[in-house]
């Protein structure tokens, strides 16, 4: 987008880093933490995510918290009870320049020095008993914000009851070591922070609405008045012809209409006029058009454009006027969009964060799209989640990672892994397995689309070196995992697994490592060509290892150790070992030659599989480990 004659507004950001919620709808009791930039919220359908940005909504939305009206609706039930009160608090961090103008003066309250923010009974409690303050104060607006540029902590709270007609807010700030509380007036929180939130369900005539305190008000205001003063003698003008000709056009029936109502109100004059022409109105009767080969207005237009659109007028509105830091909450963005379009959106998205020389702007959006996590930091990643009966959401999420992690987790989302954070299981293989896993278990399963049926994904990660980071980040999102993978495992791959493993395991793995080392050196030992050298040394050591197996029963017992951790070995070596003759004909290429394999046995009964497959208990044993898991998840007993 390019921006032509915008003020140039000097500011850092201020953004929302906490989120607390007690008692509104799933939300029974949460914590969430934001970044600056993008945060993306996934989970499944009714996990809770919609609340969270409505929460948000809520209290830094357009709409003043004064005016929120909650129903029984919006008070979290747990199947038995309902809360009788529900908190929403949000902290921001980062600072900030800006001026406010002058105004009424504030009354300020000195909270007891035993308060914190913890947000329990004894917190509210105080927030809400003006008796408990220690003393109070009236400041002028700009030494309120001035205290507030200056405190070390800083949250916007929303506090009701049940039946209560009104509600409980303000803004709380640390200064010098005292909590400090005001009422929360719209001037100092949109020069705090101002917020634009798209729904899932697009009601465009809402979303745009023009009025004094809609951020698309201040907008469409701030550009006509900037114009007016350039153009109001024309436009004055042009007002008047127009009003002329409305008064010829309507003179017939205004003057029957004099006649017939003088009798009642004596001879005042009726008219028929265009308008309002009135100074503080006229930019309201502004209709925006979009011409996409047909000109009319955007409220007329698909969903995908009315949502493009309002993030393209956001961010003119935070670059061109707005003087404060801004947050975009979206809700499913991806609705109505085809792929292409998607990470267009998500291109603008990026966009719009980064656009702002001082820092990244904060965008909280929630989805079920891959396409809106290509980009988003491992941080800045939320999982909602509802155990199988509970109507409470549970939030999971990484507050910390080194480098290394960071760093492979770009690597993740680059190879389009991102479907795992939507699954509440996943099965990650090395390679062509992606393709044969779920075909197989439809097999076993006498289903289509088991793995789908259950929310379980077959994730590919391309080499051993990642399994243990792609398993570190799905237990902590709280996403259970099982591996397959080939039979080198234990010889260079288990290690990253040493805390499940013995003293005596590690001793194990070393001498199969050392006599596998051993073997392949005496056949690669007088090669020269490094190609032929790198075959040589993958052939040997897999026929070293299968000999092995079959010959140390420790070997196997520890294979099969490691299932009851979640790791499956393919014990003949890998996963082309196990097909036919008339399956490695097929292509010479592995993960072509997997992709017609799988094609080939959709829809097989299981005892025409061995016209692929040589042997299928491994295969088996994992899905018998994925079956128990789902039983376990779902809280029954799988009917077959």
């Amino acid at each position: 987008m390019v921006l032509k004659n915008c003020l140039q507004i000097e500011g850092l950001i201020m953004h929302v880093s906490k989120l607390v919620v007690k008692g509104y709808r799933s939300l029974a009791n949460v914590e969430v933490c934001f970044n600056p930039g993008i945060n993306v919220i996934v989970g499944k359908n009714n996990a809770g995510k919609s609340n969270i940005i409505r929460a948000l909504n809520l209290i830094l939305g357009e709409r003043h918290p004064l005016y929120v009206r909650f129903g029984n609706r919006d008070f979290h039930n747990d199947g038995s009870n309902s809360a009788d009160e529900l908190i929403i608090a949000v902290r921001l961090d980062g600072s900030f320049e800006a001026e406010i103008p002058p105004g009424r003066r504030i009354k300020v309250l000195e909270l007891d020095s035993s308060f914190t923010p913890s947000w329990d009974e004894d917190c509210i409690e105080i927030l809400t008993d003006e008796s408990l303050s220690v003393k109070n104060a009236y400041k002028y607006p700009s030494e309120v914000l001035k205290d507030i540029k200056n405190s070390t902590e800083k949250w916007i709270f929303l506090h009701t009851k049940r039946g209560d007609s009104t509600n409980n807010h303000g803004l709380i700030y640390k200064k010098n070591g005292d909590w400090c509380k005001i009422p929360l007036r719209n001037e100092i929180r949109d020069l705090l922070i101002t917020t634009a939130y798209v729904p899932s369900y697009r009601d465009p005539e809402k979303m745009l609405k023009i009025t004094e305190y809609s951020w698309y008000g201040k907008l469409i205001k701030q550009i006509y008045e900037k114009g007016l003063r350039v153009h109001e003698r024309e436009i004055r003008k042009i007002q008047k012809q127009h009003s002329d000709k409305i008064n010829e056009i309507f003179h017939e029936a205004s003057e029957e209409l004099r006649k017939r109502l003088g009798r009642a109100i004596f001879h005042h004059k009726i008219s028929f006029k265009p308008g309002p022409y009135t100074k503080d109105d006229e930019h309201k009767s502004i209709t925006l058009f979009v011409n996409d080969g047909l000109d009319t207005p955007y409220y007329d237009k698909g969903s995908g454009i009315q949502s493009a659109l309002v993030i393209a007028l956001f961010t003119y509105y935070c670059e061109c006027f707005h003087k404060g830091s801004s947050l975009l909450l979206l809700e499913e963005p991806e609705n109505y969009l085809h792929p292409q379009g998607r990470r267009a959106l998500e291109g603008e998205l990026l966009r719009f964060v980064k656009e702002n020389g001082n820092g990244e702007r904060q965008i909280i959006l929630s989805t079920h799209s891959p396409e809106f996590l290509r980009s988003v930091n491992l941080t800045s990643l939320v999982r909602v989640h509802k155990k199988l009966g509970s109507t409470a959401s549970e939030i999971h999420q990484i507050k910390n990672v080194d480098d290394d992690t960071r760093r492979k987790f770009r690597q993740i989302m680059m190879k389009k892994s991102a479907e795992m954070f939507f699954a509440d299981g996943v099965i990650l293989v090395e390679g062509g397995e992606e393709y044969i896993i779920p075909q197989l278990f439809d097999v076993f399963a006498r289903e289509t689309r088991w793995l789908d049926s259950f929310n379980v994904s077959a994730i590919r990660v391309d080499g051993k070196g990642f399994f243990k980071i792609y398993t570190n980040i799905l237990s902590k999102f709280n996403i259970w995992w099982k591996i397959l993978t080939d039979l080198d495992f234990i010889y260079s791959g288990i290690k990253d697994f040493s805390d499940f493993l013995s003293d005596e395991d590690i001793l194990l793995i070393d001498k199969i490592s050392s006599e596998v080392n051993t073997y392949v050196n005496e056949y690669i030992k007088d090669l020269s060509d490094e190609n032929q050298k790198k075959r040589e040394k993958r052939k040997r050591r897999k026929e070293k290892l299968q000999m092995i197996v079959s010959e140390n029963q420790n070997v196997g017992e520890l294979i099969d150790k490691l299932k009851e951790h979640g790791i499956f070995i393919l014990k003949r070596g890998e996963l082309e070992d196990y097909f036919t003759d008339e399956a490695k004909n097929l292509d010479r290429r592995k993960d072509r030659r997997a992709l017609e394999i799988a094609l080939r046995i959709g829809g097989l009964d299981e005892f025409d599989l061995n016209r692929w497959f040589v042997d299928i208990d491994e295969f088996k044993n994992l899905f018998e480990a994925v079956k128990s898991r789902i039983v376990n998840a779902v809280g029954g007993e799988y009917v077959d």
